[in-house]
């Protein structure tokens, strides 16, 4: 167990010292960080001898746009009213709750798509 745990401490400290790993282009820009995404991004091209990609940090402010608009439509009517009342406002909020459910675990819904992946799934949940 000493062996194994002095192996595991070299290359935890070798990670930090020799490589020199980035953040993935993906965390920075759900963290808000459109800019050093767009550094990583010109980075890798740079590594693999690719053409610089034309993305720039007004495609990125465009697509923040559009989702602001999309999600300012579904959200844009106040959730009780004096005119809607309590029949009105559960119905809503459902909408709301679901809403906010799918984009927290949308992406996941790859997982259960078909028995098999169910299956999968499972098995290796209990393994």
């Amino acid at each position: 167990m000493i062996v194994l745990g002095c192996i595991t401490l070299f290359i935890f400290l070798m990670r930090f010292v020799i490589f020199k790993f980035r953040e993935s282009p993906k965390f920075l820009l759900a963290k808000g960080h459109d800019m050093a995404a767009l550094d990583v991004i010109h980075s890798i091209a740079q590594y693999n001898k690719f053409p610089a990609p034309k993305l720039t940090y007004d495609d990125f402010k465009a697509l923040d746009y559009e989702e602001a608009q999309k999600l300012s439509a579904t959200s844009s009517a106040p959730l009780v009213t004096p005119q809607t009342g309590p029949q009105k406002f559960f119905p809503r909020l459902k909408l709301v709750a679901v809403t906010s459910f799918k984009s927290l675990f949308g992406h996941l819904g790859a997982l259960f798509r078909t028995k098999i992946y169910v299956y999968l799934f499972v098995v290796l949940a209990v393994a």
